[in-house]
């Protein structure tokens, strides 16, 4: 009965430090990703010319334009930004969206981030990739 016992305890306490580890692991990366995403990125698609700032203060600025040719407006809004559990979050506070519907607060799955490029997945499927200006 102590054998049981002993082997419980010894599960339990495997399992305990696997979950506080696993937490530690995904705060780490939640915060590495945070470092690398603060600072200027610029994004050259067709339709879709311009930059996203993300400060380390939590707050970010978008100011480019969408569309083509006539139908080119311009896009600037502003919020805060946060990372959790690998997704981008951000909430819209002021927007001049150039008559374009801002969904606020958007979230992203972050797939890719280092010092030159940001890739992300929206929820509707769309991948966005944008470059570092720093």
């Amino acid at each position: 009965m102590k054998k049981f016992i002993t082997i419980g305890i010894g599960v339990g306490l495997l399992i305990v430090v696997s979950v506080l580890f696993w937490h530690h692991e995904k705060s780490s990366g939640d915060a590495m990703i945070r470092q690398k995403l603060t600072g200027p990125w610029v994004t050259d698609y067709p339709g879709v010319k311009g930059a996203v700032t993300f400060r380390s203060d939590g707050s970010y600025a978008v100011n480019q334009t969408q569309g083509f040719g006539t139908n080119e407006r311009p896009v600037q809004f502003e919020g805060t930004w946060q990372v959790r559990d690998g997704y981008l979050i951000m909430m819209s506070t002021q927007a001049v969206s150039g008559g374009i519907y801002l969904e606020s607060p958007t979230r992203a799955k972050v797939i890719r981030v280092n010092d030159q490029e940001f890739v992300c997945r929206l929820a509707d499927g769309r991948i966005i990739t944008r470059k570092s200006s720093k």
